[in-house]
């Protein structure tokens, strides 16, 4: 099974995290543009609920608008 990967900023702990319908969008982007995807890697950043709940501000602190 296809995965992907969560990974906190500030402890660099790394999350498995299951497709979420990733699929339909490059199915998408492939009729769109007529592409041809042939691998992907989907890698998401931000702080994991560990340090979080201790109160670090990870990478600048910044997070997505």
């Amino acid at each position: 099974v296809h995965h992907h990967h969560a990974i906190c900023t500030s402890c660099g702990r790394s999350l498995d995290v299951a497709d979420l319908g990733l699929a339909d969008v490059l199915r998408d982007i492939g009729l769109r543009h007529g592409f041809r995807v042939t691998a992907h890697r989907l890698e998401v950043f931000g702080l994991c609920a560990g340090c979080q709940a201790a109160g670090s501000a990870g990478i600048a602190g910044r997070e997505l608008p």
